[in-house]
């Protein structure tokens, strides 16, 4: 919902894109710390997954934000992504 009040009709705030940077950044430390310092399997996982639904989320703005899927062949590409993510997601859990 954080994210939702972030729009603007000219786009991204330049505040809120350093906010949401820094929190996934930091999070992203965390959870590399902890699995550095455990070296458990289940933290290798949670890290795994965290990665992978970040790449999913950066590949549907890009194809939406960007691409816009104005044609089949786009919405094609949006649904390979999705599937694509999808099993990978799924393989791991």
């Amino acid at each position: 919902m954080a994210f939702a009040t972030c729009i603007t009709p000219s786009g991204l705030d330049q505040s809120c894109v350093q906010f949401l940077t820094q929190t996934i950044g930091s999070r992203f430390e965390k959870l590399k710390r902890r699995i550095l310092r455990k070296h458990r399997l289940m933290s290798a996982l949670v890290f795994m997954l965290y990665v992978l639904v970040l790449m999913f989320i950066i590949c549907s703005a890009v194809l939406v934000a960007g691409q816009g899927l104005y044609t089949y062949e786009l919405c094609v590409a949006g649904t390979w992504v999705c599937l694509i993510f999808y099993t990978l997601i799924k393989a791991i859990m």
